[in-house]
């Protein structure tokens, strides 16, 4: 099995994102955790009490918006946080924790896992016009319109850093 670590942006749920730090703990009390906040009020207190890194960020990446979901600039810094986070634990994955994510066993993954996300055939449907720009992008006709990696989603940690400034 593989070590794990935790990236957790958060923004205006304290209460929310200390039962989800809580829960990380009880089930993984010695591995990495980075908690960031976007741009709202000081989350410190729940950093200190259960062992975080921790950053608060002066520049809000915010939800999504208009047609095209999250801004390009938004989406740019979401990735530029995840990175800085990816760059600090020695851990083989990190799991994109949300203040909806509950923790509620140990995670076990193995370590030859790329990625591991909801599997989606219902809703989460991508816009046209973002498969669109997919398309003229990478040249390629995606297998899937629709996205399962949110909240709770694992990624390699090694397979992102190597691709992370080849596709930005």
């Amino acid at each position: 099995m593989s070590n794990i670590s935790f990236f957790h942006l958060a923004s205006v749920y304290p209460k929310a994102t200390e039962i989800m730090v809580e829960n990380a703990r009880k089930h993984h009390p010695n591995d990495y955790y980075f908690l960031g906040v976007d741009n709202t009020f000081s989350y410190q207190t729940i950093a200190d009490k259960y062992k975080t890194d921790y950053k608060f960020y002066h520049n809000k990446v915010g939800g999504p918006k208009g047609d095209y979901g999250y801004r390009l600039d938004g989406t740019l810094e979401f990735l530029s946080r995840f990175h800085d986070a990816c760059m600090t634990p020695d851990s083989d994955h990190m799991v994109m924790m949300e203040d909806d994510v509950l923790i509620r066993k140990q995670i076990t993954i193995e370590e030859d896992w790329e990625l591991a996300g909801q599997k989606v055939t219902v809703g989460n449907i991508i816009p046209k016009n973002i498969v669109d720009s997919i398309i003229d992008f990478s040249g390629k006709q995606p297998n899937n319109v629709q996205y399962g990696f949110g909240g709770g989603s694992i990624f390699k940690v090694s397979t992102f850093l190597d691709n992370y400034d080849r596709v930005l």
